[in-house]
């Protein structure tokens, strides 16, 4: 039923909603990108909206570099470094894991289930991820 509701307002709008800038879609079809799904990677909605950001930044012509706070082993990175790549990326995090004292404190609170061991990962793997490494 959306994908016939969507498709009535693009048949009635799509030109208006086209000129400026506005898209009512089922899909990312509209950006007309070519992609390959990485099969070690599955979080759909994450780079769908990584797209929509890239989309949106560039046709804009915003300027400025781009970062991931919290990278883990890069494979989101990957993708952002993939999508911006005549941008610098900046990542940020320890490479060494949640200290024991905020795991407790987490669990304590009730923020966390886990042991969040996030320490095995390094710079270097984490450097092999990217499609431009010198970005």
């Amino acid at each position: 039923m959306i994908k016939s509701i969507t498709k009535g307002i693009n048949l009635l709008f799509g030109d208006t909603l086209q000129k400026n800038k506005v898209f009512i879609s089922n899909s990312l079809e509209f950006l007309h990108r070519e992609r390959t799904l990485d099969k070690n990677y599955f979080d759909y909605v994450r780079l769908a909206a990584l797209e929509l950001i890239c989309f949106e930044i560039r046709n804009k012509k915003l300027q400025g570099n781009v970062a991931e706070l919290g990278v883990y082993k890069g494979k989101f990175a990957r993708y952002i470094n993939q999508y911006f790549s005549d941008r610098t990326l900046y990542l940020f995090d320890t490479f060494e894991g949640f200290h024991a004292s905020d795991v407790k404190k987490e669990k304590k609170e009730g923020f966390s289930s886990g042991e969040q061991n996030f320490s095995d990962t390094s710079v270097e793997a984490v450097l092999k991820q990217m499609p431009s490494p010198n970005q």
